[in-house]
């Protein structure tokens, strides 16, 4: 994995949700690079801006968002691209060309009108590639062996007729047909069973060892982030609190919040009793003063209610928005 290859660069990233309540601000003052070859999981609670911030790197936002200020820089073969600045019918060319997205749920991901071979041609047609009959599925067989399912079956069914795993399958390997160098993954295992996970969890590594994608994986399911992932970056309330690759993550937090995210997943081997962070995640149209965690954090002083602290560096590569991770307990299972 090179470290000097920045194939994706977030600066200064901020995205609200216009409702009559007010701005729902999803993403705030994000500073992100995903590495080229590196998989990068991104963690956090329901509402802490994961997902907007992948439809943001898309431009698959819904109407109601608004990107107040930053840049998205994809960086490839020596050129440079700020994708916020692309008009719309570049953006959606490059799209599955460059950087593809394996969606959350994967039966609202497909048209349950057509077949998945219709799915394969409108894919190539709608990015204007032109290629025969033999050349698109000599393609499309390679990725059906890939994800190991029967391309002849899967082919010529709808949506419907495939299982839930199926379906995750070949949504992989629809995004990988026109040979990204990024892929997205929204919560790829959801709603599937424990066995059905795990090989959906065994086919990534095989198609990130095979392929050397770069990845973003994310996920609220600290298993796949650890099996996975190089680097973790843990959001809260729109913002990163703390970043660092996947043993300082797993077996050094420094923020609070990290700290209870591992500590509330049950594992064999432990025989405490099972954390649960206390309170809910903040109203993000109405956000608390100073750092967002602090009305659910016990290490919290007046300092944290009155002002946002920002990313301090930990050690290289290893960064944590909190001011009292020097004096806390540092471990997961404190």
């Amino acid at each position: 994995m090179s470290k000097l290859h920045k194939i994706l660069k977030i600066e200064n990233l901020n995205v609200v949700y216009r409702i009559r309540r007010g701005d729902v601000k999803a993403v705030r003052n994000v500073n992100l690079d995903l590495i080229k070859g590196e998989t990068l999981a991104v963690m956090g609670e329901s509402g802490s801006g994961k997902t907007t911030l992948a439809m943001t790197i898309l431009r698959l936002l819904p109407d109601a968002a608004r990107v107040l200020t930053g840049k998205i820089i994809y960086s490839n073969d020596g050129k440079e691209v700020d994708l916020l600045k692309l008009d719309d019918n570049t953006m959606r060319k490059f799209r599955w060309k460059e950087i593809a997205m394996v969606f959350q749920a994967a039966q609202n991901a497909f048209n349950p009108l057509i077949t998945i071979w219709e799915h394969v041609k409108d894919t190539y047609r709608d990015h204007g590639i032109k290629a025969s009959k033999n050349e698109m599925l000599s393609k499309v067989e390679k990725l059906m062996e890939l994800v190991q399912l029967e391309s002849k079956r899967v082919l010529n069914s709808y949506p419907h007729e495939l299982s839930g795993g199926m379906k995750q399958r070949t949504l992989i390997a629809l995004a990988l047909l026109l040979d990204p160098k990024v892929l997205i993954l929204d919560e790829p295992t959801t709603a599937l069973d424990i066995l059905t996970q795990r090989n959906i969890l065994e086919l990534l590594k095989d198609i990130k060892r095979n392929l050397s994608l770069s990845m973003i994986l994310i996920s609220h399911d600290l298993a796949i982030a650890a099996e996975l992932a190089d680097r973790i970056v843990t959001f809260y309330a729109g913002s990163m609190v703390e970043l660092g690759n996947v043993n300082d993550i797993f077996y050094d937090p420094k923020h609070p919040y990290t700290q209870g995210l591992i500590r509330s997943v049950p594992t064999v081997s432990r025989e405490k009793q099972l954390y649960s962070i206390p309170g809910s995640p903040p109203d993000l149209i109405n956000l608390p003063s100073g750092c967002k965690f602090a009305p659910r954090c016990k290490f919290a002083t007046d300092k944290c209610r009155g002002e946002e602290p920002q990313l301090d560096y930990v050690k290289e590569g290893h960064y944590v928005a909190c001011y009292r991770w020097r004096d806390i307990n540092n471990g997961p299972n404190n």
